[in-house]
């Protein structure tokens, strides 16, 4: 088995700010997501799980 660590993506100064300025953090996974960030990165910057992020992605918006 191999101890090899993941490298977490980081975020330029302006992805930053724009992801900063969300509120929630459904928002800022669909916001990541539609970056083109892959699920696994998405968590690892969020500090989330995989599941959650990808439960995010598949669950359609809500019509408020």
């Amino acid at each position: 088995m191999t101890n090899a660590k993941k490298v977490t993506k980081t975020l330029d100064s302006k992805t930053q700010a724009e992801l900063d300025k969300l509120d929630t953090t459904s928002a800022k996974i669909r916001f990541l997501l539609a970056s083109g960030m892959s699920r696994g990165d998405t968590a690892r910057i969020l500090g989330k799980r995989y599941q959650h992020v990808r439960n995010v992605e598949l669950q359609p918006l809500k019509n408020a």
